[in-house]
């Protein structure tokens, strides 16, 4: 089964999803923006946006060490057979996206919210 024949949008949902399978909700932990590496059609691992930074409480340090680690993940998902990013909640991938060279867009904002999510962190 692909992974894209999984993403529903059913009873009235605003946004598509994916409902994780029982060894998908083994490896989920929690809410969150994450990258989602996928082989044979279920996912293998996740990758949340925010949890590679480590935080200095040094604005501008930790603002450049998220655009870094942001750049690190979308290569890595690049490298895997098929990565999807979207948001974690509830046992389900919402919003699901392929990461691809061909959607710049995504890749933007992948380093964007990564960045985001640091600077609340630090600031909040």
């Amino acid at each position: 089964m692909e992974f894209e024949s999984r993403i529903e949008q059913e009873g009235g949902a605003l946004i598509p999803a994916v409902d994780l399978n029982d060894s998908e909700s083994d490896i989920y932990k929690g809410s969150g923006w994450a990258v989602a590496y996928v082989n044979n059609g279920e996912i293998s691992e996740f990758k949340y946006l925010g949890e590679g930074v480590g935080l200095t409480f040094d604005l501008d340090a930790d603002m450049e060490a998220a655009n870094d680690y942001a750049k690190e993940l979308i290569d890595e998902a690049l490298k895997q057979k098929e990565a999807w990013f979207g948001m974690c909640s509830s046992y389900q991938l919402t919003e699901p996206q392929r990461i691809e060279l061909s959607n710049p867009a995504l890749l933007a904002r992948i380093i964007r919210i990564t960045v985001d999510e640091t600077v609340e962190a630090v600031t909040g």
